[in-house]
């Protein structure tokens, strides 16, 4: 039944009444269905940052070194809200790289463009811990067909 209201978007509110489990935190399989159901409309990480509260919880500012957003994200990382986020991004993630051998719907842009650099930090750290081949890691930069000296002008290459 879960499935059914969620793609007949029933609130997500609605969804825990129905099922008893109003008020429960960690409902891994609603968030999961949620998630799923996000990733195929092509909801990019970044409004999922957003709504899980992290740009609440950090301070960014322009110009700030790769140790500054390092630091910055080491002090949402093992919150509740970074790991809801990581499950979003990993889900995401393995819909676009699905989509690559798609010879009907290849996606071009993968990270959004309000993306803060700390979301994008957070994003290339859950590539490294989820094995992420290279060659996807630079196709989501836009990094794919960049060379060493072109690699080091880029904003997105630390």
């Amino acid at each position: 039944k879960t499935t059914w209201w969620l793609e007949r978007s029933k609130p997500v509110e609605y969804v825990k009444e129905k099922l008893g489990v109003k008020g429960l935190t960690g409902n891994y399989k609603l968030e999961k269905y949620t998630i799923w159901k996000l990733v195929r409309t092509a909801y990019t990480t970044y409004p999922w940052w957003d709504d899980v509260g992290l740009n609440k919880m950090t301070t960014v500012k322009g110009g700030m070194s790769p140790d500054d957003i390092i630091a910055q994200l080491k002090k949402v990382q093992k919150t509740e809200e970074f790991q809801r986020y990581k499950r979003y991004a990993i889900a995401f993630d393995d819909h676009v790289v699905n989509l690559f051998g798609s010879g009907y719907y290849r996606p071009t842009q993968f990270i959004d463009e309000s993306a803060t650099p700390l979301e994008k930090m957070a994003s290339a750290q859950i590539w490294a811990e989820e094995g992420r081949p290279d060659r996807y890691v630079r196709e989501f930069l836009g990094l794919l067909t960049a060379d060493g000296n072109q690699l080091k002008c880029d904003q997105n290459y630390y």
